[in-house]
């Protein structure tokens, strides 16, 4: 894999997990850990995505509109259902699926070029999934 499709590959997973954990505004430390196990703070600072503060940076959003191109063709589709995966585990980090991550991760998915019903198969397979309580909706 070259260096830019695992630039993409990090910018677009670290955006979509960042977004779901955000969804219900209350990032809780289960949500956090798994953020920073996912996408270590150096890693994310040695690409360039965010700065010295944490805050993103234009470089992240470059890659970010790359990706959104370059997915569905240059990434092989079991990649594209591994960072599926990685989605639902972000979704599934605090025990509780609410409406808002829901979306958020579908959204995701289909920026990925997965079909609605790869994401259903995908969901329905990962072993979170049914364990976790439904959420308030928002």
């Amino acid at each position: 894999m070259s260096n830019r499709t695992m630039l993409m590959k990090m910018a677009l997973g670290y955006k979509i997990a960042t977004d779901i954990v955000e969804a219900d505004e209350n990032v809780d430390p289960a949500e956090r850990a798994f953020i920073m196990k996912k996408f270590p703070y150096a890693e994310l600072m040695e690409a360039g995505f965010v700065s010295p503060s944490g805050e993103p940076t234009p470089r992240l959003q470059t890659f970010l509109d790359d990706a959104l191109v370059a997915f569905p063709t240059e990434v092989p589709l079991e990649e594209r259902l591994q960072m599926l995966d990685d989605f639902i585990d972000a979704v599934t980090a605090d025990g509780e699926l609410n409406e808002g991550e829901a979306r958020i991760l579908r959204q995701g998915a289909t920026m990925l070029g997965l079909s609605e019903e790869q994401i259903d198969e995908r969901m329905e397979a990962h072993p979170a999934v049914g364990v976790v309580e439904l959420g308030d909706p928002e």
